[in-house]
C-alpha cells in the first residue's frame, strides 16, 4: 500500500521597510537599541515615514544544509543575526550563496533581535545614514556580515535607492508552517 505524503508545510516571508527620512541620533540609538519603530515615530515626532511591506523568500540550499546540520548536532551554532542588502536584480536561484550586487551591507540585528515565536523569526536592523547607500534590490538574512557566511535566503525584490542622509529600518519575519 503507497502511503500518501503530506506536503502541508512552506516557508512565507513578510518584509517591513520603513524608511524614516532623516532622524536625530537619538531616534538612531533607541532604534539599535531594539525600541519599537511606532514607539520612536511618536517620541520624537518624526514626520517624513514611509512603510514599505513585500513578501516572498528563497530558502538557499547552503541555508537549508545549514539548519538541517544544527538540527542534527552536526554542526555548532553560529546565530542568524545579520541581514544584508544589496544591489543585485540577478533572480533568486536554489544555489545561491549570498547577495548578488556588487554594492551590498550586511547589517547585525538590533539590540533583542532576532525573536522566535511561534512558528517564525523576526530580524530587525537599523540603517544610518551613509550606510547601504545604493539601490536596495536583494536581501538576504545570515549567520554572517558577508556573502562567506551562511546565507538562509535571498529575495530579489526592489525597495528603492537609499541615500546618505536618511535611516531605514529593515524588518522581517519568516514564517514555517
Amino acid at each position: 500500500m503507497t502511503q500518501k505524503v503530506s506536503d502541508g508545510g512552506k516557508g512565507i516571508s513578510r518584509l517591513i521597510l520603513w524608511k524614516l527620512g532623516k532622524i536625530p541620533k537619538e531616534a538612531y540609538k533607541s532604534l539599535r537599541l531594539g525600541k519599537p519603530v511606532g514607539e520612536v515615530i511618536k517620541e520624537f515626532n518624526l514626520k517624513n515615514v514611509k512603510r514599505v511591506e513585500a513578501f516572498g523568500n528563497r530558502f538557499l540550499k547552503e541555508g537549508c544544509n545549514y539548519i538541517w546540520n544544527v538540527m542534527a548536532g552536526y554542526q555548532t551554532v553560529e546565530p542568524i543575526k545579520y541581514i544584508g542588502v544589496g544591489d543585485g536584480t540577478d533572480p533568486e536561484d536554489f544555489e545561491d550563496t549570498g547577495l548578488k550586487g556588487s554594492n551590498k551591507l550586511y547589517k547585525s540585528v538590533d539590540e533583542g533581535y532576532p525573536i522566535v515565536t511561534e512558528n517564525k523569526i523576526i530580524l530587525r536592523a537599523t540603517f544610518g545614514p551613509d550606510e547601504a547607500t545604493f539601490a536596495w534590490n536583494e536581501w538576504t538574512i545570515a549567520n554572517g556580515p558577508s556573502d562567506d557566511a551562511v546565507n538562509i535566503n535571498r529575495k530579489v525584490v526592489s525597495l528603492g535607492t537609499k541615500d546618505s542622509e536618511v535611516t531605514w529600518v529593515f524588518e522581517v519575519e519568516v514564517h514555517l508552517g
